[in-house]
């Protein structure tokens, strides 16, 4: 039975090449250093996105639990009013400077501060077979005072 493990390996890691050579191959979104958008830009803001498609290459999705349900609403920190907080899941890849724009070019809103939070992939056994979830970022996004995002 040892043979046959060595081609199984064997045809395993021709897989892995070959997707290995795909993922290489994909053109990588174009990582800008992050500017801000000027009140006179926001209105160009949702025609950009649909030109540069930044957002959709950098956020997932919203993450909504109750916990970042509570979040959204107006918090007072330090004696500072301070926008909702919100929470989205973002590639790995992506950096505080890349989701801040990314957020503000999609919802036109201006973004205080971000905090990212690394969710480490997780192992899983599935009839004795080892796999893994795979990892992401959690971003919590603070907003300036007054602005707010609706989701449907």
């Amino acid at each position: 039975m040892g043979l046959f493990d060595v081609f199984k390996r064997k045809k395993e890691k021709e897989r892995f090449e070959k997707k290995r050579k795909e993922k290489l191959a994909e053109p990588k979104p174009n990582l800008v250093k992050n500017t801000a958008v000027g009140e006179a830009e926001r209105g160009k803001a949702a025609v950009k996105l649909k030109e540069s498609k930044l957002a959709q290459t950098v956020i997932f999705s919203p993450h909504l639990t109750e916990k970042s349900a509570y979040l959204s609403e107006e918090l007072t920190r330090k004696g500072e009013k301070q926008g909702g907080h919100y929470v989205f899941e973002v590639k790995d890849e992506a950096n505080k400077p890349l989701i801040k724009k990314a957020i503000e070019e999609l919802y036109s809103v201006k973004v205080s501060r971000v905090r990212i939070l690394p969710k480490h992939c997780k192992m899983k056994f599935s009839r004795g077979v080892a796999g893994r979830r795979t990892s992401h970022k959690k971003a919590l996004v603070i907003l300036k005072e007054g602005d707010k995002i609706e989701f449907v």
